[in-house]
């Protein structure tokens, strides 16, 4: 209690107990000027002969794993340190004692001071020392890890800080990653050190089609890189006795390198939604940020991407799935030139298949189904209102039983859980609805028209919720 006061003091409650990764090191409200004991004290925190020494080995006499051994001192400094970083003149000291943590058996305590390595080290310095760091690697392994995840941090900083700098970046920092992998990636037989290793590679791909250019051939750096790589960039096929870590990590690069070499996605994802759903989860994110990179020079590939995450939502079985390819599309489908390349390229059968899948998930589920669900329908009910009009009163149906859904989320009586209206698509599609409705050419004594322009009034007339 006592250090989580004095985190509350300096840094502010919102900061308390927050790792999350943010754009910069946030700057503190205070300076160890004014607390002129306060580095001692987390000179004592991170003392390797103080509490530390039993919690950086694990021996037969330990009761668990996770057990830190009396060591729990360590996270508030770490928290302060990546948060405030130090004066110049103790900078190298707190560094040194924070290296030394990466070699934790611990897990959580190895990721905190990856991450606070990478705050202590100067970003303008950023390229030195990723070369640094990677010719300093070596066992154990532990050691092996941390540096690696360090080197993420430090990394992902260095490649948004030159995100608009040209492939310049890319062509510097390419040759140092291919030109380790020997000695780090192949020599290595840790699934951990594997996969922290193509998560910096896979950092690189994503950077590469972000920068906006289109390769009518793989540029040399990263065929230099893949080709280092060994089994992974020759064969792209993981193996079966790595971890659930590595075979995320190397389907990531799989799915990077197909779209920087120019290979059309096919249905492979399906058979992983089956095979592998918590790979296929993390995959569907990795193939949004690269439709979403490809939409600007290849975006046939972009497209075919968005068909492919569109089939998950009618066809995977596991409802994080579901609900995440759902999310990502309705994401995607706010662009209008983007949607209208996906509806051209999805058959009319899968469109009203969709209509009737997502008003089930948006009834069904969990809450986080039954909000992409109803972010994304809206889309497929204005689409095939507009262009399928021999299903006409089927998709009028559709739009009454919609409008219904949509009012049910403002009424706060009939809300089982805190679902949250998108902040676009509702009050586009609303009002298109709206105009539809009250200015089409459809006959009033529609029955479904009746019973939608009844509940558009009502919607209209209902506040919102606060």
């Amino acid at each position: 209690m006592l250090f989580k006061a004095l985190i509350h003091r300096l840094l502010g409650s919102d900061e308390a107990q927050d790792w999350k990764e943010r754009d910069r090191t946030k700057t503190s409200r205070f300076s160890y000027q004014n607390y002129p004991d306060l580095a001692g004290i987390l000179s004592d925190l991170l003392d390797p002969n103080g509490p530390l020494k039993k919690s950086m080995s694990t021996n037969i006499d330990s009761t668990s794993p996770l057990d830190l051994h009396g060591a729990e001192g360590v996270f508030p400094a770490l928290q302060i340190l990546r948060q405030a970083p130090p004066p110049e003149e103790i900078r190298d000291i707190m560094l040194k004692s924070v290296l030394y943590l990466v070699a934790s058996p611990h897990w959580h305590l190895r990721d905190m001071a990856a991450r606070t390595i990478a705050s202590l080290y100067h970003p303008k310095d950023d390229l030195n020392t990723i070369s640094t760091l990677l010719a300093s690697i070596e066992e154990p392994k532990n050691k092996e890890h941390g540096l690696l995840l360090a080197l993420k941090y430090i990394v992902k900083r260095y490649l948004r800080k030159h995100q608009d700098s040209g492939t310049g970046t890319l062509d510097d920092l390419l040759p140092i990653l291919a030109k380790s992998s020997a000695s780090i990636f192949v020599r290595s037989n840790c699934p951990f050190t594997k996969a922290a290793y193509i998560d910096l590679v896979n950092l690189c791909g994503i950077a590469m089609l972000h920068q906006g250019h289109h390769y009518d051939s793989p540029p040399e750096n990263w065929e230099n890189l893949t080709a280092s790589l060994g089994r992974i960039g020759k064969q792209g096929n993981n193996s079966t006795n790595s971890s659930a870590l590595l075979q995320r990590s190397e389907a990531q690069w799989r799915a990077i390198n197909q779209a920087i070499t120019g290979y059309r996605p096919g249905p492979g994802l399906l058979r992983l939604a089956r095979d592998d759903p918590d790979t296929c989860s993390v995959l569907l994110e990795t193939l949004s940020e690269i439709a979403h990179a490809k939409c600007s020079t290849d975006q046939a590939y972009s497209t075919a991407l968005l068909v492919q995450i569109h089939l998950q939502t009618l066809n995977a079985e596991d409802e994080e799935i579901v609900s995440k390819a759902q999310t990502i599309l309705a994401d995607s489908l706010a662009n209008q030139q983007r949607r209208a390349r996906f509806f051209h390229s999805v058959v009319e059968n899968d469109v009203m298949r969709s209509l009737e899948q997502l008003e089930t998930n948006c009834l069904e589920g969990s809450p986080s189904n039954m909000q992409s669900a109803l972010h994304l329908l809206g889309y497929f009910v204005d689409f095939s209102y507009h262009n399928y009009p021999h299903h006409r009163r089927t998709v009028l149906h559709s739009i009454a039983r919609y409008i219904r859904i949509l009012r049910s989320t403002i009424d706060e009586e009939n809300v089982k859980y805190d679902i949250i209206l998108p902040k676009k698509l509702p009050l586009i599609f609303i009002v298109a609805i709206r105009h539809t409705f009250f200015s089409s050419a459809i006959t009033l004594c529609s029955i479904p028209h009746m019973v939608a322009s009844q509940h558009l009034e009502v919607l209209f007339s209902t506040p919102p919720r606060p």
